[in-house]
């Protein structure tokens, strides 16, 4: 009876990925300046696109992504780096959320919410970027 206590229980893990992502979301909202949100979405938006182009479909795959962001994260953490710690945690998140299909698609539109706060600059051509 003990053991059972200790079992992955999907639906938790859905609630808390969806709790998680919202509160990530609203708390760098409301800390981080305009240029940090801007590069957390850029930092987002390319891991979320590593994890869509390497398998996101397959699980091994999916979980060896998730292990090197994670190693990304402790970085981000240990340098006190703000926006890449944000970053991957979303990313984390993101990865985690497609093991439970739609019970997390809450997390994924928090994140795709957010994403579409802070699009991509687009430059004119002939143009650095900034």
């Amino acid at each position: 009876m003990l053991f059972g206590l200790f079992k992955k229980n999907p639906q938790r893990e859905s609630r808390r990925l969806n709790k998680d992502a919202a509160a990530v979301v609203e708390f760098a909202r409301v800390t981080y300046r305009a240029e940090i949100l801007r590069e957390i979405a850029r930092i987002t938006r390319d891991g979320i696109a590593q994890i869509d182009a390497s398998g996101a479909d397959d699980p091994q795959r999916r979980k060896q992504a998730v292990g090197r962001f994670k190693a990304l994260h402790r970085d981000a953490r240990q340098r006190q780096q703000q926006a890449g710690l944000t970053a991957y945690t979303l990313i984390i998140i993101y990865a985690s959320s497609l093991e439970h299909g739609d019970a997390s698609a809450p997390a994924r539109e928090a994140i795709a919410d957010y994403l579409a706060q802070w699009p991509p600059e687009q430059h004119e051509p002939g143009t650095l970027e900034g």
